[in-house]
Formats: C-alpha cells, sequence, structure tokens
C-alpha cells in the first residue's frame, strides 16, 4: 500500500468517529431517508431544526465545521437502506475531488452524531478505482462507516462511487450531485 494512502486512510479513520452532519429523517412510506436540506416543508425543516446543520454552529459544542448550505447531493444505499444528503460542497483541492456533507465534530461531542457524508477521489474527471487513493467516511442514523476503496467515476458535475465498508463489510453505493 503506498504511503500517501496509508496515511490518508489512518487520518480518515481517526477522524471518522469525530465527523458528523445534518440528521436524516425517515419516509417511512418509501423507507427512504431525507436530509434536513431535501424535500421537506417549513413545517418538517422547523421541527428538525435542533437536530439539522442549523441546529449545529462551528465553534460551539465541540462543532468544528459545518458543511450545510451547498448545492452538493449525496444519494447513498447501505446495505440495502437508503440515505439522502444535502446542503455540501465538491472541490477540487490537492490533487483531490472532495466532497463533504454536514458536520465535521471533535472528540467531544456529545449525543447522537447526525448524519455526515466525506468522500475524496482522484482530481483527474473519469473512471477510478483499486490503487487510486478514493475512499469515503459517512454517518447515518448514528453509526459511523469507513469505505477506504471506492471505485466509480467523476466530473466536476458528480461522481458515482461503489465500496465495502472496512467493518461489517457491508456494500455501499452512492451517486453525488454537486
Amino acid at each position: 500500500m503506498p504511503k500517501r494512502l496509508l496515511i490518508a486512510l489512518v487520518a480518515v479513520l481517526a477522524t471518522l468517529f469525530a465527523l458528523s452532519a445534518c440528521s436524516a429523517s425517515s419516509d417511512s412510506s418509501t423507507g427512504s431517508k431525507t436530509g434536513v436540506d431535501g424535500e421537506k416543508t417549513k413545517t418538517e425543516e422547523d421541527a428538525d431544526e435542533a437536530e439539522s446543520c442549523d441546529g449545529y454552529t462551528a465553534g460551539e459544542d465541540d462543532v468544528i465545521r459545518t458543511f450545510c448550505d451547498g448545492s452538493a447531493k449525496v444519494e447513498l444505499t447501505v446495505g440495502g437502506d437508503e440515505y439522502t444528503l444535502s446542503g455540501g460542497d465538491c472541490e477540487t483541492q490537492g490533487g483531490y475531488f472532495a466532497v463533504n456533507i454536514g458536520v465535521v465534530t471533535g472528540p467531544d461531542f456529545s449525543g447522537t452524531k447526525p448524519d455526515y457524508f466525506g468522500s475524496n477521489m482522484p482530481e483527474a474527471d473519469g473512471d477510478f478505482g483499486d490503487g487510486d487513493q478514493a475512499f469515503a467516511t459517512f454517518a447515518v442514523d448514528g453509526q459511523e462507516y469507513s469505505v477506504p476503496k471506492t471505485t466509480g467515476t467523476h466530473d466536476d458535475s458528480g461522481a458515482t462511487f461503489s465500496g465495502t465498508t472496512t467493518d461489517g463489510d457491508i456494500e455501499v453505493t452512492g451517486t453525488i450531485t454537486c
């Protein structure tokens, strides 16, 4: 394993437990979950405010950073369960195409961690896979996951990816829209 990938994976795994984001709510009629910045009424948004990105402020209660006002959206399937998180950012930086959606918290954050999604893919548009140092980390429904080897394709407008979690070997697929 290249030293750069190992360092990136160790950093991601170390911070995975400190990451969280916009809480997802469930639509019991479809089994689908929609993040607070998704398709909801004002009343539903107000009811979720305490659990949403709007309820978290960087610098308070061990909240480090929020990614909730952008246009990025991810639709995840995690072991058959569907989630949608939105309001994040897509950026190209440091040799990577990076996506972040939600709230990053520190180790002293208390309570259930809300949802978060973060991924790095190679900077160059196109297919990526083994050896390309692509990965995803996320938390949904209070459960945190790491997918250290994702495969897929991306361009400036979004990405599709798939992989298996490090703990539990859960299949994960996703579609990102920027």
